[in-house]
């Protein structure tokens, strides 16, 4: 995925409802690096109808399905 693709996120499940079946804009990559060195790969998406991004854990990439734009 690239920064300004647009998605959607599938359902993941019920811990998730917020974002479950939402569609955005993937912002990029915001790596977090721990005071003990160990780097979090996490990444942003900005959901339709929000007002701030979201920071979310590299887990939910495999959520995100690519939306076509014709």
């Amino acid at each position: 995925m690239k920064v300004g693709d647009l998605f959607q996120f599938c359902y993941i499940n019920g811990h998730t409802r917020d974002i479950n079946n939402k569609a955005g804009i993937f912002l990029g990559e915001r790596s977090l690096k721990r005071e003990n060195g160990t780097l979090i790969n996490n990444f942003a998406v900005q959901l339709f109808g929000e007002k701030t991004e979201r920071i979310c854990d590299k887990g939910l990439k495999g959520w995100m399905m690519p939306m076509e734009t014709k």
